[in-house]
């Protein structure tokens, strides 16, 4: 087992004196005539970043067990809060040159036990400019439609196994994924993009998919085009994609495969800014009579955020998605990967959040309401930022309503967490 000694002393050296000197650079790579570095001869600037956190977790639910009996508090709060699996980081590297940029993103996130690498790849790609044309390759988080949490946005799986990740802003459940990026950008025509992802992951669960299963091959592969173009307060987009959907079915385990055909549209209109997606999703039951292969749906969301009363500002959401063809196939689990689901799903959303004295405290609220699976969750925080770059942050979770519902499941699993963190 790995003492976790030589971290608790080498933190408080990285948050007060060593950050400096290892976040916040700059480095000229060329010399003073413009001369490419031996090393780096792409690149003219290296950028270093990053943060370290400290986060700790309570859940009241392990209180109430406590009394009753069931298990001790503090043992369960030790467990899941040992010093050294509380301690997280980001480091950030960005190589920028005039033909071509470089980002090295990595996570450090050590466990007490030493069971896993305490770093690992967030994401690792380079970027190459040909006039009108770039060309990214390497492990990436792309977000493509107007909302980059919206039907369109299927490039990256999510990761749920955390529940206490935020729920309304999937960016950071984002996993990389390999894949090859172009964008031909000519100016007065629109933006047209191209992504090949050459292998594919679903969605991460706290549940395991079996083991026989495996897509990091070639034949599960992903494609998608896509338009984009501004006219003044108003945007639009317009994209295919060919992939395979993130949760596998229940009958036959397997990913099914779709073709997508989405358009999305953004408008500025009286301080609000309005946006709004739309997708058909196509699968090989078109018939909607096989139990083994989800049915074609149509997926939309809308939206807006605006700045309201008392330096307010609210981003007020609504997605879902509607199956007509839902009852063609008997309601048996056995027989139908799609039994027991509604013909549609409709989820609201609603993030405020208000800063005072001088943006020092901020209050926040993220709120998640299933309409017809009657559940929801509640999300309160407040950060405080004492100094320009500490962050502490007290928040919390809620869920409740209808317990066989995909939030209401999980009404046990409050939780309040706090995070100190120090960025550059």
């Amino acid at each position: 087992m790995r003492s976790p000694v030589w971290g608790v002393l080498l933190l408080p050296l990285l948050l007060l004196g060593g950050a400096d000197f290892l976040f916040g650079i700059e480095f000229q790579l060329r010399d003073a005539e413009g001369n490419p570095n031996r090393f780096f001869p792409l690149f003219s600037t290296l950028n270093i970043g990053g943060e370290l956190s400290l986060n700790t977790l309570f859940y009241p639910g392990d209180f109430t067990d406590s009394q009753s009996g069931d298990q001790n508090f503090f043992e369960t709060f030790y467990e899941k809060n040992k010093l050294w699996d509380i301690v997280s980081g980001k480091f950030r590297f960005s190589l920028l040159g005039p033909q071509a940029d470089g980002v090295v993103n990595l996570d450090f996130a050590p466990v007490y036990d030493g069971s896993s690498f305490p770093i690992t790849i967030d994401e690792v790609y380079i970027r190459l400019y040909f006039w009108d044309l770039e060309v990214e390759g390497g492990f990436r988080k792309l977000t493509w439609g107007k909302t980059g949490s919206g039907p369109l946005d299927l490039v990256n799986p999510l990761d749920y196994s955390d529940f206490t990740m935020s729920i309304i802003d999937p960016a950071g459940r984002k996993i990389p994924r390999l894949l090859l990026h172009l964008t031909w950008d000519p100016g007065g025509f629109g933006k047209l993009q191209g992504v090949f992802v050459p292998s594919f992951q679903g969605h991460r669960y706290q549940y395991t998919v079996p083991d026989d299963l495996n897509t990091d091959r070639i034949e599960y592969f992903q494609a998608g085009l896509r338009y984009t173009a501004e006219f003044d307060t108003l945007s639009f987009g317009a994209q295919y994609f060919y992939g395979n959907f993130f949760w596998p079915t229940r009958v036959n385990i397997d990913y099914n495969r779709y073709h997508q055909i989405g358009l999305d549209a953004s408008k500025e209109l009286w301080g609000f800014t309005l946006h709004s997606e739309a997708a058909l999703f196509l699968t090989y039951d078109m018939a909607g009579d096989r139990g083994d292969i989800y049915n074609p749906f149509i997926s939309w969301s809308l939206g807006f955020d605006r700045d309201l009363v008392w330096g307010i500002k609210a981003d007020l959401g609504a997605a879902g998605t509607i199956r007509p063809l839902q009852s063609r196939v008997e309601n048996d689990p056995l027989v139908d990967t799609e039994a027991g689901e509604n013909a549609s799903s409709t989820r609201m959303t609603l993030l405020l959040s208000k800063k005072i004295f001088d943006e020092m405290l901020e209050f926040k609220a993220q709120i998640f309401w299933g309409i017809e699976d009657k559940d929801f969750f509640i999300g309160p925080a407040v950060l405080f930022y004492p100094l320009e770059p500490l962050t502490l942050e007290l928040s919390g979770g809620i869920f409740g309503g209808d317990e066989s519902g995909g939030l209401g499941q999980y009404h046990r699993n409050g939780f309040v967490k706090f995070r100190f963190t120090f960025a550059i």
